[in-house]
């Protein structure tokens, strides 16, 4: 079996992906919940690539370590969404909700694979996609991270 090169430590820094095209969707279900011991592991790699239609369920922790390969307790429940075209997220791509930049992507969690992947956002305060005041039909856009050439 071939073993995963971020968890193996042979791919290190910053995805090398340039050029990608801009990611977008609208939210499709909102949700009201937190959570302080999800234990969820996040996975090793820093990319995932979304497909049109897909829906996936966003979440929102304000551990400032979360990344790629940790674990991540604290959640706030944002909701689902789904993409209008297929692309590629990075860890780092800002989420921007209806206008409002709700964090910045810390990693990929697998649990409910195939129904859908977690996709947890980092920010400040953990709010919930209620209280953020978020509706069905609201327009999301993944702001692409700035990296060094």
């Amino acid at each position: 079996m071939a073993r995963d090169p971020y968890e193996a430590g042979i791919t290190k820094g910053p995805p090398s992906i340039r050029h990608r095209t801009r990611v977008e969707g609208r939210v499709v279900g909102v949700l009201n919940r937190r959570i302080e011991t999800l234990g969820l592991h996040l996975i090793h790699p820093q990319t995932r690539c979304v497909k049109t239609h897909e829906i996936h369920e966003f979440l929102l922790t304000d551990e400032p370590d979360a990344a790629p390969g940790l674990k991540v307790d604290r959640i706030a429940s944002i909701g689902f969404i789904e993409f209008s075209a297929g692309g590629v997220l990075v860890e780092g791509d800002k989420l921007v909700i209806n206008g409002k930049t709700i964090g910045k992507i810390a990693g990929f969690d697998e649990t409910h694979v195939p129904n859908h992947m977690n996709i947890v956002i980092k920010g400040r305060e953990r709010i919930t996609g209620l209280e953020w005041g978020i509706k069905g039909g609201d327009g999301v856009i993944f702001e692409e991270f700035e990296k060094e050439e």
